[in-house]
């Protein structure tokens, strides 16, 4: 995950499975939903 897609203050406030849902979230965007542009 890149770091500035996340809060410092927002991961201390999280239990672990509240943490893991995000991940995953942010997972499934990645791969799935973002805009993903041609290298060339």
């Amino acid at each position: 995950m890149k770091t500035e897609s996340v809060y410092l203050g927002h991961w201390k406030e999280c239990t672990r499975d509240e943490a893991l849902v995000l991940i995953d979230d942010y997972i499934h965007w990645h791969d799935h939903e973002r805009i993903k542009q041609s290298l060339s």
